[in-house]
């Protein structure tokens, strides 16, 4: 069987390159007009299309990205303009965290990873 890759995300907009310029500051990816691509010189990029309608539901399909402070990284991307939708619950002993937030056209991903918990206390002795 032939290997298939994912080679990127194409988004719908109303405004490609402002989104587009949005999310490579959120990622640190480098911008290049409609489109963001990943560090290393690879061909994964999130693409930017123009469309007439403005997002009116759910979005069907969203990306996640893993983040080691979950808390830092929501609230950076809050202050540039994304918004939270909601937190999905975990049971605690998963010692996950996950929120759903929005960029600033509404698209929905989330930003996941490990919650921050105190350090267990040593062993009695």
């Amino acid at each position: 069987m032939a290997g298939i890759t994912v080679s990127g995300v194409t988004i719908d907009s109303a405004a490609p390159e402002r989104l587009a310029a949005w999310w490579s500051e959120a990622l640190g990816w480098r911008l290049d007009g409609c489109r963001c691509f990943a560090p290393g010189g690879g061909l994964q990029r999130l693409e930017f299309m123009a469309v007439p309608e403005a997002k009116r539901v759910k979005n069907r399909v969203h990306i996640d990205f893993g983040a080691d402070d979950v808390q830092a990284a929501v609230d950076r991307l809050v202050a540039m303009g994304a918004t939270v939708a909601w937190e999905e619950d975990f049971p605690p002993e998963l010692e996950y965290r996950n929120l759903v937030l929005r960029d600033p056209e509404g698209n929905e991903f989330c930003v996941g990873g490990p919650t921050s918990r105190p350090p267990a206390p040593p062993p009695a002795v």
